[in-house]
C-alpha cells in the first residue's frame, strides 16, 4: 500500500497525507508496531529515491551471457556440452559468454516409484456392480471407505442384507464376485463428496437393485 501510494500520488503533500492515513489505519486501528510501521514507510521512501540507471548508448563493450538450460547426462554429457560451447563461441560476439543450467529431472521419470495397487486393496471409490448372470442385466451402484474386497464379501454373502446378495437368492444367481465389479470413481476421502457420487451414478446407470433413488439429495434432479 505505501508503494500504491508512492506510484500514483502527484504531489508530496497529497503522499504526506496519504502515508498519515495509512499510520493511522496500521498502528491505530491494526495494532501495528509504530516502529514496525514506519520502518516499512521509511525503507520504501528511500527506495523510491534511488536513481534511475539508463544505459549508455555505447552498450558494445558491457558483457552479455547466454544462457542454456540443458538436461544433466553425465561426464558423456559434459563432453557433449563442452565441445556444443566451442562451436557457439565461434558465432558469438567477443562480449557474449555462455552459460549452462543444467535442468534437474523427476526420479519418476526414470521409473514408476509407486507400486501400482491392487484391485482388491482399492479404498475411497464408487463402484458398479453387475450379476453374474449373462441374461440378467440388474447392477448395484455403491460406495465404500474400505478396500472393495470388503464390500465384495459383504455382496457375496456376509452381509445378509445385502440387495445383491438378495437378489442373487431370490432369483437363483449366481453370486457376485471380482469379475463382477468395476470402479467408477476413486480418492474420495470426504464421505459427503463419496455419497454425492454415488447419487450422481445412480442417476446415470439407472441402477435397479439401488433401493434408494439417490444417496445424497441432488436438487439439481428435484
Amino acid at each position: 500500500m505505501v508503494k500504491r501510494a508512492i506510484t500514483i500520488c502527484s504531489s508530496e503533500s497529497i503522499l504526506d497525507d496519504e502515508l498519515k492515513y495509512l499510520e493511522t489505519i496500521f498502528i491505530n486501528k491494526n495494532q501495528y508496531p509504530k516502529n514496525f510501521v514506519t520502518s516499512i514507510i521509511n525503507d520504501e521512501i528511500q527506495k523510491s529515491k534511488l536513481p534511475v540507471i539508463t544505459p549508455t548508448n555505447d552498450i558494445s563493450n558491457q558483457p552479455e551471457i547466454l544462457n542454456l538450460s540443458l538436461p544433466f547426462n553425465g561426464a558423456k554429457g559434459e563432453h557433449i556440452v563442452n565441445k556444443m560451447k566451442k562451436n557457439i563461441k565461434k558465432f558469438l560476439k567477443p562480449n557474449v559468454s555462455t552459460r549452462i543450467v543444467y535442468k534437474s529431472s523427476k526420479l519418476a521419470s526414470k521409473f514408476k516409484i509407486k507400486d501400482k495397487v491392487n484391485f482388491i486393496h482399492k479404498n475411497n471409490i464408487v463402484y458398479l456392480c453387475h450379476c453374474p448372470e449373462d441374461s440378467c442385466i440388474e447392477t448395484y451402484i455403491g460406495e465404500t471407505n474400505r478396500r472393495i474386497q470388503e464390500r465384495i464379501l459383504d455382496h457375496n454373502g456376509r452381509d445378509k442384507n445385502s440387495h445383491v446378495y438378495k437378489h442373487s437368492n431370490n432369483v437363483n444367481h449366481k453370486h457376485v464376485w471380482l469379475d463382477d465389479f468395476e470402479i467408477l470413481d476413486s480418492n474420495y476421502t470426504s464421505t459427503y463428496k463419496r455419497k454425492l457420487s454415488e447419487s450422481l451414478f445412480i442417476k446415470k446407470y439407472n441402477s435397479t437393485l439401488n433401493t434408494q433413488e439417490n444417496s445424497v439429495k441432488l436438487n439439481l434432479f428435484n
